[in-house]
Order: C-alpha cells, then structure tokens, then sequence
C-alpha cells in the first residue's frame, strides 16, 4: 500500500529537521507566505467578487522571483524546479 514514511532517495543531511526544506527553499516559502499574507490575502475577495486582475500586484510577484518560475534566468525566469514552485504556489 501506499505510506507517506517513505525513505527519500536524496540525502537530506542539509534540510531542515521539521520542514523538510532547505534554506533557499525556506526563503522561497517565507517571502512567498509573506506576500500573500500582505498583498493577495486582505484583497482576494474583493478581486474575485469585482472580478478584477491586480496587474500591479502581480507585477510585484514577479519582481520577487515569482513570474516565469520554470525559465531559466537566460530567458528572464528563476529556473526554480517543482519543489520551490509548490512552495510559492501553496
């Protein structure tokens, strides 16, 4: 059956005991909870009621790495992988 104690196939010497993440990771989820704490979170319902884009908002996001998460930052992006995008996407 399925079990969520799997061992990990990686070493997680460097994670953090609690968390699981490591400390980019960490930063990544921190400043990504703290903008949507400040600036998505006290607005949403409004924005989806109005049905409005906050384009400024998002602007801001992606001033903070978070606009073009999977592009390399050849072409403009962060060239985070699926772990950091889930932690800002959460």
């Amino acid at each position: 059956g399925f079990s969520l104690t799997r061992t990990p196939a990686y070493n997680i010497s460097f994670m953090n005991d609690t968390t699981g993440l490591d400390e980019e990771q960490a930063a990544i989820y921190g400043t990504a909870l703290d903008f949507a704490k400040q600036k998505l979170a006290p607005y949403a319902g409004e924005w989806d009621r109005e049905s409005y884009f906050p384009v400024e908002v998002m602007r801001e996001a992606a001033e903070l790495g978070f606009g073009a998460i999977y592009c390399s930052d050849e072409f403009g992006g962060t060239g985070l992988g699926r772990m950091e995008a889930s932690l800002i996407f959460e």
